[in-house]
């Protein structure tokens, strides 16, 4: 009897790690499938003006607040308890912080201070083939879970009210069922946010997902980039997060300037935008190189400057800025100035 149990449980467990290979080997494949025809997806540009108007998503008053909008705890998967992780990051001069465990939604505003607020989050699995495997996106600013969690449901859920991300699109984790496919992301109509730094995915193939969306959706519903940490462990810390400019630091404002895109994404490189005369004008603190780059994500400008100027010339679809700095190998990223149609009654951003 012993022996025919011990004979079945072998069984069972050699058939798990048979069905875990299987599954790791076909979207792994498909991983690398999705990635060739990422690279095959040429960005068009269609427009160019004469009489035009730069729509400007740091044009608001405020000032620069410190947010990370990626982290694990021990209630997931992560390696560090609650209160020490909301240590670490009020340590680090942070004004916002979203825990954002795997499929679970914690309350930690008790930790919240005047310079510091904690928002509610969690890190969602939309299920694909099966539990526990599936693409991951951010929700935040949530009031409570939500069951429906299938590909099917992905567009709907991205048009609540909620702030929600897609997350790290280009990785592998997962046994590579973490990878979103582009085409998949194309069929949707409420994508506003997508992660473009994630220590988890390939900033390159992010960026491309990125500019291909935007190529989509245009100036009138622009999707927004988010650096973040994505932290599981204490050495995450601080790597990557968004300078969002807000008049307080509450969670209305916050919620206020990411819809708006009033913030960028950072390793720690600072910086001022600015639009006047049709030239934005980007200033450091130290001369950095900055690249400004087009809507077919093609560098029209790099100089080494701290205090830079791009002159519009009206068919650049929309110019975002990197600034690098070189010595430290860390890097600033912006949101997109769209070029529009002055006769466009489309207003803000």
């Amino acid at each position: 009897m012993i022996k025919t149990i011990v004979f079945i449980g072998v069984c069972l467990i050699a058939l798990v790690l048979i069905i875990i290979l299987f599954v790791y080997l076909y979207y792994i494949k498909r991983a690398k499938n999705i990635e060739q025809r990422l690279n095959k997806i040429e960005i068009k540009m269609y427009n160019s003006y004469k009489d035009f108007k730069i729509k400007n998503p740091y044009d608001y008053k405020g000032n620069y607040y410190k947010a990370q909008l990626h982290t694990h705890t021990k209630e997931s998967d992560g390696k560090i308890i609650t209160k020490n992780l909301i240590k670490e990051y009020k340590d680090r001069g942070y004004n916002f912080l979203a825990i954002t465990d795997h499929n679970k939604i914690t309350i930690n505003n008790n930790y919240d201070t005047e310079n510091f607020i904690t928002i509610v989050g969690e890190e969602m699995t939309i299920i694909d083939p099966f539990w526990p495997l599936g693409r991951h996106l951010n929700r935040l600013f949530v009031k409570g879970k939500i069951s429906k969690n299938r590909l099917t449901d992905v567009d709907e859920i991205l048009n609540s009210t909620n702030i929600n991300i897609i997350n790290h699109p280009a990785t592998i984790s997962g046994l590579g069922t973490q990878r979103w496919d582009i085409e998949f992301l194309l069929k949707l109509n409420n994508i506003k946010f997508i992660e473009i730094n994630n220590h988890f995915s390939d900033e390159k193939s992010n960026l491309k997902y990125w500019h291909i969306l935007l190529n989509k959706y245009g100036p009138q519903k622009p999707i927004w980039a988010l650096a973040v940490d994505d932290t599981h462990k204490k050495e995450d810390i601080n790597k990557s997060w968004v300078m969002v400019k807000t008049e307080n630091i509450t969670e209305k404002a916050l919620k206020k300037a990411l819809n708006r895109g009033s913030f960028y994404c950072t390793q720690g490189v600072d910086a001022e935008f600015q639009i006047f005369n049709k030239k934005l004008s980007v200033k450091t603190n130290k001369r950095y190189k900055i690249d400004y780059i087009n809507k077919k994500n093609e560098i029209v400008k790099s100089e080494k400057s701290n205090n830079s100027f791009y002159q519009f010339g009206g068919d650049e679809g929309f110019i975002r800025i990197e600034v690098i700095n070189t010595n430290d190998n860390i890097k600033l990223w912006s949101q997109p100035f769209w070029i529009v149609d002055k006769r466009d009654e489309v207003i803000g951003c």
